[in-house]
């Protein structure tokens, strides 16, 4: 995956980093990990977008920015969870708490 992000068009990354993030099946690690390598696409994407309404390059950048609170939130939610003693499963935010960049 790090050798292909960087050939990724703008509405690609968002899409892929939009189905990642959305996926309760795929564990948090491996949301940031894709995070984590599209991230600098999409701030470089915010310097080149110029401006220009809904951008493929504003999306991308705003779906990094949902991807990365969206992971703080589960990160959070998972240890108050896990204080608490809760199992497992309980530890995973409802579904209906997505990212919809595209």
């Amino acid at each position: 995956l790090a050798a292909l992000a960087p050939w990724l068009a703008p509405n690609d990354a968002a899409q892929f980093l939009t189905e990642v993030t959305n996926d309760p099946a795929l564990p948090l690690s491996l949301q940031m990990e894709v995070l984590a390598l599209l991230r600098p696409a999409g701030a470089e994407a915010q310097h080149v977008s110029g401006g220009t309404p809904c951008s493929a390059e504003d999306r991308l950048h705003s779906a990094c920015q949902q991807a990365e609170a969206l992971a703080m939130l589960r990160s959070a939610y998972a240890a108050v969870v896990r204080q608490k003693g809760a199992a497992e499963e309980e530890e995973k935010l409802p579904p209906e708490l997505r990212i919809d960049a595209v």
